[in-house]
């Protein structure tokens, strides 16, 4: 199986040919507010009717001139194993009539890695829960003459536009060649601001919103958000174009038409694992080394403790310049899993357009579930957000956790799905004919995540495996569809309660 190291070796490789890739001829602008923009505007407008209309069928009554609840889905990190939960995820919520509510689904590192090819294939997730299955089933490095000159196209564009190289760069390239692989020739350079189009014309989609923090700050960093429409910096809300990342900026304006950064690029920033600081490397490790030698082995690192050693962090041209006293050229990027394994901040209240409320976290986490979700709560807390008290006692044992705040109507309505197996929930459920095809007996997906095929350093899945992890997250939502619905139907009330 390929590993993290592996892959570290084995992506110094690009041949040196290339043709033009297209350019924009539009100046872009920077728009300075922590508002959404016009366009994700109109989206939740288009979308209003559509999530009314699915509400109103699952949960059997009339929303005419009712709030509609804005949902949204937060996924986590996980490398392949969190891709494939979320596609069951994404099934799953489909087949119980859920999907066309749900405003945003927000994604870090490996859920980028499902949502991106999803919207960008437009492709019916029946099908795309096989074509992923077959993405993971290919070696990423086995790649052919013809494959290799599509990723030496793009990285040789960014050469001719000066624009910053790092790992990221082939490591993306080797994801969208896996991953985009649909988009046949165009892999390559398939960019975030085509998905726009299909946003715009099929607001039954979810609004997608990738995130990324920065790679400077290794204490509650800023959150980067890419959208179809625009990317930028959550917490200072300062936007730009998504056409225009990659370009060169000066007072608030784009100063060169360099072509977009490419899909594949913002792929692997979103799950730039490789990028760790010394001080998180040795604090995923603990457990294998005693705290004596610990305590040396921080001291003689702790001058660089903070380093990031490996180039995998996404660096582009700081759009703020001329705008601000910046202290760095080139903004970096850097999965965001390194500060919450949730995609929280964007609908979080942040930014108050997006404010959720509803959230459904699906957490493929690879440590003790349910700190990121306490990561979350904190981020609430320290952010003046409403949030839900939380329980969180054998949370990682249930399938389904729901959280309501009785008192607060601005309070979310929270419910916690970890990616774990449930023995007793599926003898329950086996014999019923809807669930024939999954044949989860024996299986424990959290026991795999830990030991087992699903160990975020492992991006080989067979078919088989594959299918049982997407069919896990399905089943485990579809036999839940019950305390879903009502928990929804809950909040819904709530919020059109005539004492508010």
């Amino acid at each position: 199986m390929l590993t993290w190291p592996t892959i570290t070796i084995s992506l110094l490789f690009i041949i040196n040919t290339c043709t033009t890739l297209p350019t924009s001829t539009k100046t872009a602008s920077i728009r300075i507010n922590n508002t959404i923009s016009p366009q994700e505007h109109q989206y939740l407008i288009n979308k209003e009717p559509i999530a009314q209309a699915a509400l109103e069928k699952i949960l059997q009554r009339n929303l005419t001139d009712k709030k509609v609840p804005k949902i949204a889905c937060v996924l986590s990190g996980g490398g392949y194993r969190s891709m494939l939960c979320t596609t069951g995820l994404m099934r799953g919520i489909q087949k119980i009539g859920l999907l066309n509510a749900v405003h945003y689904v927000t994604a870090l590192s490996g859920s980028v890695w499902a949502i991106a090819p999803w919207i960008s294939t437009n492709m019916p997730l029946k099908l795309f829960k096989e074509y992923i299955k077959s993405a993971t089933s290919q070696n990423l490095f086995n790649i052919t003459v013809k494959e290799k000159e599509l990723i030496a196209n793009i990285i040789k564009a960014k050469e001719m536009y000066c624009q910053p190289l790092t790992l990221a760069d082939p490591y993306g390239a080797l994801l969208a060649n896996t991953l985009l692989h649909y988009k046949n020739d165009l892999r390559q350079m398939t960019p975030l601001s085509k998905q726009a189009h299909t946003i715009d014309n099929h607001p039954s989609f979810p609004y997608p919103i990738y995130t990324m923090i920065d790679a400077y700050k290794t204490k509650h960093p800023d959150w980067y958000t890419f959208t179809p429409h625009e990317i930028g910096n959550l917490n200072k809300g300062t936007y730009i174009p998504s056409w225009s990342f990659g370009c060169t900026f000066f007072q608030g304006k784009s100063t060169n038409n360099a072509p977009e950064q490419s899909l594949g690029y913002i792929m692997a920033a979103c799950g730039s694992a490789f990028a760790a600081t010394l001080h998180e490397i040795i604090k995923s490790y603990q457990l294998n080394i005693s705290i004596h030698f610990q305590e040396i082995l921080e001291a003689i690192l702790q001058p660089i403790e903070n380093k990031r050693i490996l180039p995998f962090w996404a660096e582009i041209p700081n759009y703020m310049n001329g705008i601000e006293a910046i202290q760095h050229k080139h903004m970096k990027f850097v999965d965001a899993g390194f500060d919450i394994n949730l995609a929280y901040p964007p609908i979080s209240g942040i930014c108050p357009d997006r404010t959720a409320d509803i959230i459904l976290f699906l957490d493929a986490s690879e440590d003790t579930l349910g700190n990121e979700l306490k990561k979350c709560e904190q981020y609430a807390q320290r952010n003046n957000l409403p949030f839900p008290p939380i329980n969180y006692h054998d949370i990682a044992k249930k399938t389904i956790s729901i959280f309501k705040d009785l008192q607060n109507i601005q309070s979310p309505l929270v419910i916690y799905m970890p990616c774990i197996s449930d023995s007793q929930l599926w003898e329950n459920n086996k014999k019923n004919n809807a669930f024939k095809d999954y044949n989860l007996s024996g299986f424990d997906l959290k026991k795999e995540t830990d030991y087992g095929f699903c160990q975020t350093q492992y991006f080989h899945y067979t078919p088989s495996n594959a299918s049982i992890v997407m069919n896990q997250i399905e089943f485990n939502i579809r036999a839940n569809r019950k305390a879903i619905i009502e928990a929804i139907d809950w909040k819904t009330q709530q919020l059109n309660t005539s004492s508010h």
